[in-house]
C-alpha cells in the first residue's frame, strides 16, 4: 500500500465489488485470495486489467519508469545477440 500511496480504506473499497463477483475471496483479519477462473471469466479479467493498467500508468513517476526502461534495454541487447539465458534472467528481473 505504501508504494501506491494508498491507505486501507481505497483498497478495500476496491475489493469488495471484485469480491461481489467472486474474482477475489476476502478472509476477514487473514487475508484476500485471487479467487477461481474460468475462461468465462477472462472479459471481466482482461477489462479489469485494462482500468489497473490505465491507473498505474497515470501515477508513474520516473523513479517507477526508469528502471523498466533499464530492463527493456537489457532484453533488446540480449535478443540481437541472441542471449536466451539473459533474456530469461532479464525477464525475472523484471518480475
Amino acid at each position: 500500500m505504501d508504494c501506491l500511496e494508498l491507505g486501507r480504506t481505497p483498497i478495500h473499497e476496491a475489493l469488495h465489488p471484485l469480491a461481489t463477483e467472486t474474482l477475489v475471496i476476502i478472509a476477514p483479519r487473514r487475508d484476500t485470495f485471487v479467487g477461481d477462473c474460468t475462461v468465462a471469466d477472462l472479459p471481466k479479467i482482461f477489462e479489469l486489467h485494462i482500468i489497473l493498467e490505465g491507473y498505474c500508468a497515470q501515477r508513474a513517476t520516473e523513479a517507477h519508469i526508469a528502471p523498466m526502461g533499464e530492463i527493456v534495454n537489457r532484453l533488446e541487447q540480449a535478443a540481437r545477440a541472441g542471449n536466451r539465458e539473459l533474456m530469461r534472467q532479464g525477464i525475472k528481473a523484471a518480475l
